[in-house]
């Protein structure tokens, strides 16, 4: 028997910059002062003023089986997970 296992990418984007922004109002639904009072502000530099934070999340980009806690489960392509607000210089979870 041979079993199909899903492929996933992980992604990130940073606060500063629109994409970043945007994506992080889709996935957590938290508004510009709610983000910049976990993240923080850049205060010295050429980001000056701008967030500092980050999003990361992964993308299924080839469905199959994909491995849990509790076994296993079918994963779809698309799917969008494990989505984390980080530390723009440390990768560290906020």
């Amino acid at each position: 028997m041979r079993v199909n296992y899903a492929a996933s990418v992980t992604n990130t984007a940073y606060l500063n910059q629109r994409f970043g922004l945007e994506v992080a109002h889709l996935f957590l639904g938290l508004d510009n002062d709610i983000l910049e009072s976990i993240v923080g502000r850049y205060s010295r530099g050429k980001r000056k003023g701008q967030l500092r934070g980050a999003i990361r999340w992964t993308k299924v980009v080839r469905g199959g089986w994909k491995h849990t806690n509790r076994g296993g489960r079918v994963a779809y392509p698309g799917e969008i997970s494990d989505v984390q607000l980080i530390d723009a210089f440390t990768g560290k979870t906020l």
